[in-house]
């Protein structure tokens, strides 16, 4: 379900002089596979070395999903920079931004976000551990100074700060005005998740068998980190950039974004048992 703001203009009336990405766009949704393995007589001495002389035994390597980025938007809760501070906007605006889109994809962590130069001008902050990093001396001064540089207030610029990444750059915008920034031009970095399964058949009697199997959610235990919006549940928790410390973070794995911890797709790994009695 794609959240009404995500995809909502600025100005409704002047949808066509505000261009977008489609909120719900993907390059390629997923690629899902399902390979199912019978191992027979042939691997016998296998068999009986590693499986305790298992007669039959099935290998299955449930679902592979890979899925590219979805978008995430800017939404910011606390300035109202277009009314000028008023108090009377929509409280949900967009920055300034110049560069690649790509350089803002988001992750475990906040964006490095800057409030000046020299010694703890610009930082980063871990959605893991919640400790603020702080970039070099020299560092925090060159990225200030891109934000310096591309920045059309310095009054809102001194208020909210900005966020620097590789060669881009995002900014609030003059006082009176719309931020610069399309509808969802930034991406969150993809899902990718290997399901597991492991069958063993049993058979005690013609009209009596049994199946024991053991199952693994995400085997490799690659980590998935949620989109900035979070889930169905919207979460939203790294869409403000008034919230620099958690601005294009994940901040969590999708189950727990949506609500459903280690249940849900995108956990750590996970393993269950299961037994099936047939009669």
């Amino acid at each position: 379900m794609t959240p009404s703001w995500l995809d909502s203009p600025l100005l409704p009336s002047h949808e066509c002089a505000d261009p977008r990405v489609n909120a719900v766009q993907l390059e390629t949704k997923f690629l899902r596979l399902r390979t199912p393995v019978t191992l027979g007589s042939r691997f016998a001495d296998w068999h009986v070395t590693w499986l305790g002389g298992w007669s039959r035994y099935r290998l299955s390597y449930s679902i592979v999903t890979l899925q590219t980025a979805q978008p995430w938007a800017v939404w910011d809760l606390t300035n109202d920079f277009p009314t000028g501070g008023s108090g009377n906007g929509e409280f949900a605006d967009r920055w300034d931004f110049f560069g690649n889109p790509s350089d803002l994809k988001s992750g475990s962590s906040s964006l490095p976000f800057c409030t000046g130069p020299g010694a703890g001008g610009c930082s980063v902050t871990s959605a893991i551990s919640g400790i603020q990093s702080f970039f070099s001396d020299s560092a925090s001064t060159a990225m200030w100074a891109k934000c310096m540089a591309h920045a059309p207030d310095m009054n809102t610029l001194a208020t909210a700060g900005g966020f620097v990444k590789g060669n881009s750059v995002m900014t609030p915008p003059l006082n009176g005005t719309y931020g610069t920034a399309g509808r969802n031009i930034f991406r969150d970095s993809g899902f990718k998740n290997v399901d597991f399964s492991v069958f063993k058949d049993f058979k005690f009697k013609e009209r009596v068998g049994a199946e024991f199997r053991v199952e693994l959610f995400n085997v490799f235990n690659h980590p998935n980190i949620a989109n900035p919006y979070g889930a169905s549940n919207a979460s939203a928790l790294g869409t403000d950039p008034s919230n620099n410390g958690k601005f294009g973070c994940g901040c969590s794995t999708p189950d727990v974004a949506a609500g459903n911890p280690l249940v849900g797709s995108g956990s750590s790994r996970v393993m269950q048992l299961g037994f099936k009695l047939t009669f």
